[in-house]
């Protein structure tokens, strides 16, 4: 019985120093620009959302397609969603997987590092590496990071009558910030 009650605490004790390994961020913001010849785009979202297994260095972002708002008209973000993006379909865009260099999460400074993975929008991943800034203070963990996609990755073409109006290289840029484990 004593081993038993043993293994019970030790066993709770482990998983709860893994649980404190993650971290989560439901308030993060990405934005995109198209800028083309004839008009420029841009929309974001305060939706994004990410975990960090600082243990791992594993990571996993999240963001729904249709909580992109700022675009030139309506009819311009309807377009986005039913005819570009396919949201019905494929209703959030992720970026999932491993950050390559070692980070000192306790230690606050700044850090520059890449993440690889899978960059997955409109239902089609594509193997990524991305530079991220890790800003490591007191009591929060900031993530940013600012990064191309090209429309050709993802299988989202434009019609020739628009060519003018969309970029086929949409800068994005993502920030959130993460409360560090005690």
């Amino acid at each position: 019985m004593k081993r038993i009650l043993l293994f019970i605490i030790c066993f709770g004790l482990f998983s709860t120093m893994l649980f404190s390994q993650q971290i989560r961020s439901n308030s993060g913001e990405a934005t995109f620009l198209s800028e083309a010849p004839l008009e420029t785009i841009e929309a974001s979202s305060s939706q994004l959302k990410g975990i960090h297994d600082l243990a791992n260095n594993k990571f996993a972002y999240s963001i729904p397609i249709q909580s992109f708002d700022g675009f030139n008209s309506a009819l311009q973000k309807e377009h986005f969603n039913t005819r570009y993006l396919h949201s019905d379909k494929h209703p959030n865009g992720s970026f999932v997987g491993k950050i390559v260099e070692k980070i000192d999460w306790s230690a606050p400074g700044k850090y520059q590092a890449r993440a690889k993975g899978l960059f997955k929008v409109n239902g089609v991943e594509h193997s990524r590496v991305i530079v991220i800034q890790i800003d490591v203070k007191n009591d929060v963990i900031e993530v940013s990071s600012d990064f191309e996609v090209f429309l050709e990755n993802h299988n989202i073409s434009i019609p020739i009558l628009v060519e003018s109006n969309i970029s086929e290289r949409i800068e994005v840029n993502m920030k959130a910030s993460f409360l560090k484990p005690e």
